[in-house]
């Protein structure tokens, strides 16, 4: 992976490639409401102040962060490109059993990995466009009670996200896009398997959830936008 990252820095500061092929690494950040799966967190929340004290409850999730690397082509006024995003976040509570003192803890860290196959449209420094998006979520979990991280939950879904941008050049050979987007899902992660894992009781009648979220991208690329 920091191969990867460092091969991709190389190639966005090289001058040899052909403008309109553009490779792209950059970073982002997502808000998202996902009352299914806090309200997991909350009853686990509240099962653990019954065992534990000096307890510092889990929080829920509500953003997620990470990379973002791929490579776009552009004719004209269109583009067409391919990205990889990986985006991470960690919940985590900590206390005291209330039987012998002992310290407890579990962390759950979540990834969603979204692959996307999108089209851009620019007019002069301003651009819109949309993808479809394969999203993949992986939570991993450590516990007190493990010596290991192990796999707690994976899901899958299919959605897609909506930006519009502003695409700034900082010299000939590097620009930079600033993309606000809204991603919103067309199927829905589910949460049984972690709910199974964590053992909370919280009697859902339905263990799926779209995971709509806003966000910000930031991202570098070689070559000029013109």
């Amino acid at each position: 992976m920091r191969f990867f990252i460092i091969f991709i820095f190389g190639i966005l500061f090289t001058t040899t490639l052909a403008a309109q092929l553009n490779f792209r690494v950059g970073y982002q950040y997502s808000y998202t409401n996902s009352p299914t799966l806090n309200s997991i967190t909350s009853q686990l929340n509240a099962n653990n102040t019954l065992t534990l004290k000096s307890y510092e409850k889990m929080s829920n999730l509500h953003s997620l962060h990470g990379a973002i690397l791929g490579v776009k082509y552009r004719s004209d006024f269109v583009g067409i490109f391919a990205e990889w995003s990986p985006t991470f976040q960690v919940k985590e509570y900590t206390g005291e059993y209330i039987s012998d003192s002992k310290k407890a803890f579990q962390k759950l860290y979540y990834r969603v990995d979204s692959y996307s196959l999108g089209l851009e449209f620019f007019v002069n420094k301003f651009s819109f466009g949309g993808s479809l998006d394969k999203n993949n979520l992986r939570v991993r979990s450590e516990i007190d009670t493990r010596r290991d991280r192990f796999i707690a939950a994976r899901s899958q879904s299919f959605g897609s996200h909506f930006f519009i941008g502003i695409n700034l050049e900082a010299n000939e050979h590097l620009s930079i896009a600033v993309q606000p987007y809204v991603q919103i899902p067309w199927t829905k992660f589910d949460y049984i398997e972690l709910e199974d894992e964590l053992n909370t009781d919280v009697g859902l009648d339905d263990y799926k959830e779209g995971f709509m979220s806003f966000g910000l991208k930031i991202i570098f690329q070689n070559g000029t936008q013109h």
